[in-house]
């Protein structure tokens, strides 16, 4: 059964006197979600695929959130497109990585493609850190 997962994103500060803010809205017709806790360490990369964790794979999700809750540790995320692309991605302490499409520029060329994710690998900096991760499809 379809349901909607809406995700708000916003943003706002005033400097001086002046109020900067921004708000987008989107919706998503879904028929599954799952969240996931993972512990990741800094031996290697390791996978974190939603296929993995909650039974679909990256060629049916719509939304996936990949947040570091570590205070102090980053933990890059490398992301590869099956076909020999890949591209690397840090989430800083306490910060988040958001995807609303299933697709990555592969610019190992100038002219650079657009591929399918494949699978998402991560590798925490100094210590290990906990993931948190949220993907609906």
């Amino acid at each position: 059964m379809a349901t909607t997962l809406t995700v708000t994103q916003s943003g706002s500060i005033t400097l001086g006197s002046k109020l900067y803010s921004t708000t987008v809205t989107k919706e998503y017709n879904v028929t599954v979600a799952a969240q996931h806790h993972k512990s990741v360490g800094t031996a290697a990369f390791e996978s974190i695929s939603p296929s993995d964790r909650g039974g679909f794979g990256y060629e049916n999700f719509k939304f996936f959130v990949i947040s570091n809750t570590d205070a102090t540790n980053f933990v890059t995320i490398y992301i590869n497109d099956g076909d020999g692309g890949f591209t690397f991605e840090k989430i800083l302490a306490g910060s988040s990585k958001v995807f609303t499409s299933n697709k990555i520029f592969n610019n190992e060329s100038v002219s650079g493609t657009v591929n399918n994710i494949y699978q998402i690998y991560a590798k925490a900096d100094t210590a290990a850190v906990e993931l948190k991760m949220f993907v609906a499809a």
